[in-house]
C-alpha cells in the first residue's frame, strides 16, 4: 500500500486481494504504540467472490490479565455475496480459532452489508448493524 495511506507510527498488515478477483488491496493498520509489529502474527486469510477476511493475532503492550492476546478479523461481504455461504465460512474459521486460542479476546470488524453475524455467530455481539 502506498506510504500516503500508511500514517507514521502505524504498521500495515497487508492481505492483498487476488488480482483476478478484484485487483484491489487491503489490510489492517495497527498503531505501533498499541502493539509492536513484532507481536503481530497473521493467522488466516481468505478471499472468494462472497467473502474476504484477514485474521491476525496481536499481543499489545498492555492487556488485561484474563486475555493472552487479541485476535482481530477484518471482513468484507460484497453486496452481491451469497451471505449464507460467506457466514458459514467465517463461522468455521472463527470457531476453529476460538478452540485454538480460548484465552484470547476476539474482535470482528468490517463491511458486512446485508450479512447478520448473529445468525451464525450468536455469541459475537454486532455493535453496528446498519
Amino acid at each position: 500500500m502506498a506510504h500516503s495511506v500508511q500514517p507514521a507510527g502505524f504498521f500495515m498488515q497487508r492481505a492483498d486481494r487476488n488480482k483476478h478477483l478484484s485487483g484491489k488491496k487491503r489490510g489492517l493498520i495497527i498503531n505501533e504504540t498499541w502493539c509492536d509489529h513484532n507481536n503481530i502474527q497473521e493467522l488466516k486469510f481468505f478471499c472468494s467472490p462472497d467473502l474476504e477476511f484477514l485474521t491476525i493475532k496481536c499481543r499489545p503492550h498492555y492487556l488485561p490479565r484474563e486475555f493472552s492476546s487479541i485476535i482481530i478479523t477484518a471482513a468484507y461481504f460484497p453486496p452481491q455475496a451469497d451471505t449464507s455461504m460467506a457466514l458459514n465460512e467465517l463461522r468455521m474459521a472463527l470457531c476453529k480459532l476460538q478452540k485454538t486460542y480460548p484465552e484470547d479476546a476476539f474482535i470482528v470488524a468490517g463491511d458486512f452489508n446485508k450479512a447478520n453475524l448473529k445468525t451464525r455467530l450468536p455469541k459475537i455481539y454486532q455493535h453496528i448493524d446498519s
